[in-house]
């Protein structure tokens, strides 16, 4: 499927529910319930920014919306399913899977090695694309930035934000926001690990206990047959 083109006017624009409907009919497994919500939140926020008469896809949307869902899908307990699941909200969201994930990995190769000045001051970058004061920012464009802080090694604070908005030109409150979630949503899913491991520990206690329970069960059951077994002869000979 081509990349979604900015939206001519009178076009046809897909709503949030026909995309979610989209995504389900390409990703038909039950998915893990704490995993849900974030997911399907990820993808309605994405929907809002491909509809926008301004917007355009480009190779930095491309990456921080794959690292959003990487980001998410990390700690997925069937490992296997996390790149199905991205794939499949791409596609739903009208994007060419192939070439996004593509244009993910070329800027995270460039990452590597690179310092912040690198990023910043380097105007054939890949970067250099959301430059000149007229990009459409968007969830995935502000937190491919958050991703590249991390990937440089720089602090991601408020400072750092204001640093990469002034020289990328971007809006900084529209970075700093989604700054912002990104640790909360990084919070979330720790306190969900947390709890998912709790409950694994639980469960694995439970199941010790019910085979300490059936192993006794079955020593019991042996001891007595071995002394029904015992006392037999004795009454044969009585």
């Amino acid at each position: 499927r081509a990349l979604a083109p900015r939206m001519a006017v009178g076009a046809y624009v897909k709503t949030i529910a026909e995309t979610v409907q989209d995504f389900n009919a390409r990703y038909r497994r039950p998915i893990v319930p704490i995993w849900r919500s974030p997911l399907n939140d990820l993808i309605q926020v994405t929907h809002l920014s491909c509809v926008q008469p301004k917007w355009a896809y480009d190779a930095v949307f491309g990456y921080g919306l794959v690292e959003s869902f990487d980001f998410l899908l990390a700690q997925y307990p069937m490992a296997e399913e996390a790149n199905k699941m991205r794939d499949a909200a791409i596609g739903a969201l009208a994007l060419d899977v192939a070439k996004t994930v593509a244009d993910h990995a070329t800027i995270k190769a460039w990452l590597e090695g690179k310092s912040e000045a690198d990023v910043l001051e380097g105007d054939n970058a890949p970067i250099a694309v959301i430059k000149g004061g007229a990009y459409t920012q968007s969830r995935a464009s502000n937190l491919a930035l958050v991703y590249m802080m991390e990937a440089v090694g720089a602090d991601v604070n408020d400072a750092t934000v204001k640093k990469w908005a002034d020289a990328l030109e971007q809006k900084e409150s529209l970075v700093q926001k989604d700054m912002e979630l990104y640790k909360q949503n990084k919070d979330k899913i720790e306190q969900g690990m947390q709890m998912v491991k709790a409950l694994e520990i639980r469960e694995k206690k439970r199941m010790a206990a019910a085979l300490e329970e059936k192993a006794k069960k079955a020593q019991a059951a042996a001891d007595e047959a071995a002394k029904a077994s015992a006392e037999a002869p004795a009454a044969g000979a009585a």
